[in-house]
């Protein structure tokens, strides 16, 4: 019979205070005896991939059914290391896709092998975000770590198909300069930060609405890292598709409703200014 004392959870507030809408893991709710397991150093040579093996990096990568595919990586990955399932967590972002987020203990290289393992597995960290880390109830120091697909979903032909634009959202200072050098593929420019080199866009279909969520999205993620020189006013450009080369691939962005990318510049010759846009901060958010 268990001692209900030993399983007490422990009330008092030790991690900082994390009220983004993104947060998935909560530290003084996870029980102490799943952490307690969860702090072990990771043996970087038990990940072995066969790719015979139905769950092999190739077949793995290969899966149309992305439910699966997170699936069977989130059971590789739990079975192969200490990781509990409450520590691997599938996040459902509207209809754009999946991703993971995984609690890891921040001890010797974990989050080396970590990285590493997902890499094998198709999977590429985001770049890490200011609150990623925190504590817990023992005063341990864990990271909330986020993958998403290597491969992402390809929706070039529906973006074409469904419209002659997309958009792209940026501070307005920088005005001038995209509409006299274009837009370059970047990892430095995303609010959520991902490793892979991007241009950001929005939909054509984008509604008033739409875009209004896109620049507060930005501007209230900003402000959360307390960017320096913050901007409220947003530029809104129209990217002409009839204008842009036919090789250039758009994917879905699984972190903003109607946002999509490419991994390949953009010209000025194909961007237009179409108008100023003011965020809107969220009420927590606005300066006492």
């Amino acid at each position: 019979m268990k001692n209900k004392e030993s399983e007490e959870i422990v009330k008092e507030p030790v991690s900082k205070e994390r009220n983004s809408k993104d947060d998935v893991f909560d530290l003084d709710v996870i029980p102490v005896s799943i952490l307690d397991k969860g702090w072990q150093r990771y043996n970087p040579y038990l990940l072995k991939i066969d790719h015979r093996h139905p769950l092999s990096t190739r077949r793995v990568c290969e899966s149309t059914d992305y439910l699966e595919r997170i699936t069977k990586v989130k059971e590789i990955i739990t079975t192969t290391f200490p990781i509990s399932e409450e520590q691997f967590v599938i996040v459902e972002e509207d209809t754009h896709g999946l991703y993971a987020a995984l609690l890891i203990a921040v001890t010797d290289n974990n989050v080396e092998i970590i990285e590493e393992s997902m890499e094998t597995l198709g999977y590429f960290r985001r770049k890490p975000a200011d609150n990623d880390l925190f504590f817990d109830r023992k005063e341990r120091q864990w990271i909330d770590m986020r993958f998403e697909p290597i491969k992402p979903e390809d929706v070039t032909d529906t973006i074409r198909k469904e419209s002659n634009i997309v958009y792209h959202i940026a501070p307005i200072v920088f005005k001038e300069k995209i509409l006299k050098d274009g837009l370059s593929a970047s990892n430095n420019d995303s609010e959520y930060r991902c490793s892979e080199e991007r241009v950001f866009l929005a939909e054509g279909t984008s509604t008033e609405d739409d875009l209004q969520a896109l620049v507060n999205s930005l501007y209230n993620q900003a402000r959360k890292r307390e960017t320096e020189n913050l901007k409220t006013v947003y530029a809104i450009f129209v990217i002409d598709l009839k204008k842009l080369d036919e090789n250039i691939r758009f994917y879905y962005d699984i972190y903003e409703p109607n946002g999509i990318y490419t991994i390949t510049d953009i010209p000025s010759s194909v961007i237009t200014f179409l108008r100023a846009m003011k965020a809107q901060p969220l009420p927590h958010l606005k300066k006492q």
